[in-house]
């Protein structure tokens, strides 16, 4: 018989909370939407929402028990299955940092300004290859998403993978305390969340403070070939180790050399003076170099690398981050979930490794790219150079940033543009061509998905109609 993830006394214990009645459950969540048979839904207070109204909803869903603090409408003050807590958001800090605890798991915290979740994913996979492996799901990775994943934390767990972000300086800090890493990534620091900032030195000042949570002995890796690593390491608490990443001279895991392919890479490196290669079936020098922060946590760790290299080389790519489809004879590359002018760049050189059919066309869809601040104009402008350097074919755009991307280009390469994703999915028809292959990117709020999922919707349309006939 599994463990449970918790009980109501656990929980009570965790929380200085309150219960009258006894029983154990196997996840938690904040949403009475998801899958909640056997867990703990807990009422967690929003600007929008108050999860005290959703409680007997949950409950009649299949949840074992709520966490609220007050009593919910519809149920009495003396239901077995509520804990009273004083304020649930506390709370799940309370349990998330109780889970961290009572856990004996090797943990890696991870930030940076790109790379993080396609990071936390190789490590996850690897690890996985060795031992139960915890991580957070998705994005959540900020104030509710991280304590939310550490509570969900079972107690077995021998690896955990945290992926920490932010918008504003002071958040990775008390993320870190509460996650308390053995080791502590930064993939790299790059303008992203600028409109909070005044320069990109604030960036990786804000970023490094996912140093404040380290354990004692731990481990800080950092990019070698970041201009800002020597500004980093200078914020590494001196009881703690720095480790390198990279292709520069003093690199602990160094880059010897990599070949790019349209539909992976392979990687040749050493680690600690010692040889080792892998594979991927990510497209990118930003995978490669990714990788190598990934091995330096697993080599820190302990773990197996020949093993575990060989579950990352098995990852596939991510929805949002790289997965590709063919839809309608066009190859479409989703890079939809998010955008900044580091991450672009990386997928112009993704794009122009793609091999499209002859006469087909390399084709780049950018939505705009938010949070920059008063450079964002600039910012967007910027890239058409390194779009022409790429030698791609045609670019669309969505938003009013991205028509100042399109503007910067000479007229042949300019395709439609529209005020929103909305808008330019209406045309999805007319974006390329079968033969073509066509990358989608933009910041998560623009919704540039939806270009993505009219593609998708064209190809179905398609098929119902060979179908029919």
């Amino acid at each position: 018989m599994r463990e449970p993830l918790w009980t109501s006394e656990a929980i009570s214990v965790a929380t200085n909370g309150r219960t009258t009645g006894s029983f154990s459950v196997n996840g938690i969540s904040i949403d009475s939407r998801q899958q909640l048979h056997g867990g703990l839904f807990i009422a967690i207070v929003g600007n929008r929402f108050d999860g005290h109204g959703y409680v007997e909803t949950a409950i009649k869903a299949g949840a074992a028990g709520a966490m609220v603090h007050e009593t919910p409408p519809g149920m009495s003050p003396n239901d077995p299955r509520l804990i009273f807590v004083n304020n649930t958001f506390t709370a799940l800090q309370d349990l998330g940092r109780a889970a961290r605890s009572r856990s004996k798991a090797h943990v890696v915290a991870i930030t940076g300004s790109v790379g993080k979740t396609g990071t936390k994913e190789m490590l996850r996979a690897g690890f996985e290859s060795i031992g139960p492996c915890h991580a957070n799901e998705g994005n959540l990775n900020n104030h509710i998403g991280v304590p939310l994943s550490l509570a969900r934390m079972p107690s077995n767990t021998k690896f955990a993978v945290f992926e920490l972000g932010m918008n504003h300086s002071g958040e990775i800090c008390a993320l870190s305390k509460l996650v308390n890493p053995n080791t502590a990534i930064i993939t790299r620091i790059a303008p992203a969340h600028m409109e909070s900032f005044s320069s990109i030195e604030a960036v990786a000042d804000a970023k490094a403070e996912i140093f404040a949570g380290l354990t004692p002995k731990g481990t800080a890796i950092l990019n070698a070939d970041d201009p800002l690593t020597e500004r980093l390491t200078a914020s590494v608490p001196t009881h703690s180790k720095t480790f390198l990443f990279g292709k520069n001279e003093g690199a602990n895991v160094k880059l010897l050399s990599k070949k790019l392919f349209e539909n992976g890479s392979q990687v040749s490196a050493q680690i600690s003076q010692k040889p080792i290669s892998w594979e991927l079936k990510l497209t990118g020098a930003h995978w490669v170099q990714n990788s190598l922060a990934v091995v330096a946590a697993l080599h820190i760790a302990g773990a197996d690398l020949p093993i575990c290299t060989r579950a990352i080389s098995q990852l596939e790519p991510l929805k949002g981050r790289g997965i590709r489809h063919r839809l309608c004879g066009i190859d479409v590359i989703d890079e939809s979930y998010n955008a900044s002018p580091a991450a672009v760049r990386a997928a112009f050189k993704t794009l122009a490794l793609s091999k499209p059919n002859p006469g087909g066309k390399r084709v780049f869809v950018l939505g705009d790219m938010l949070e920059l601040g008063e450079s964002a104009a600039a910012d967007h402008a910027e890239l058409a150079k390194e779009f022409l350097a790429s030698r791609l074919d045609r670019a669309h755009g969505a938003g009013p940033l991205a028509l100042k991307f399109l503007e910067a280009l000479p007229p042949k390469y300019r395709g439609k543009w529209a005020m929103n994703s909305d808008e330019l999915a209406s045309e999805v028809d007319t974006l390329a061509d079968a033969g073509d292959v066509i990358l989608v990117k933009g910041s998560f709020s623009t919704n540039m998905s939806k270009i993505v999922a009219a593609l998708e919707a064209r190809q179905l349309r398609a098929e119902s109609q060979t179908h029919a006939v």
